[in-house]
């Protein structure tokens, strides 16, 4: 290779590095106070609050309970009954919300 070309593939290299990676933007469903970045593939939907992939038939729906209706939304939620629904379960973890746009 010669100098020219070694100089121009160093300065592109070391500029897409300097570079700062791009956070991706938090998303709000209408009608929610809750965002998130949302998985690739889902957009906010105009049918219920969340995001939904039409392509894929995918719905992640989004919704705002009181601490007061945990203990029974888990218990209906439950793996064991999600099943008997024909639900297919991926996962589930617990989060905590630092913040809450009012």
């Amino acid at each position: 290779m010669n100098l020219p070309f070694r100089l121009a593939a160093a300065v592109i290299v070391a500029l897409a590095l300097a570079t700062p990676a791009r956070a991706a933007a938090v998303e709000y469903p209408p009608g929610s106070r809750i965002g998130l970045v949302p998985p690739p593939g889902m957009t906010a939907s105009k049918r219920l609050q969340g995001f939904e992939d039409p392509a894929r038939g995918a719905v992640m729906a989004i919704t705002e309970l009181s601490a007061q209706s945990y203990p029974h939304v888990a218990r209906e939620f439950s793996p064991r009954r999600c099943g008997r629904a024909a639900w297919r379960w991926l996962s589930a973890r617990n989060t905590t919300c630092p913040a809450v746009r009012p």
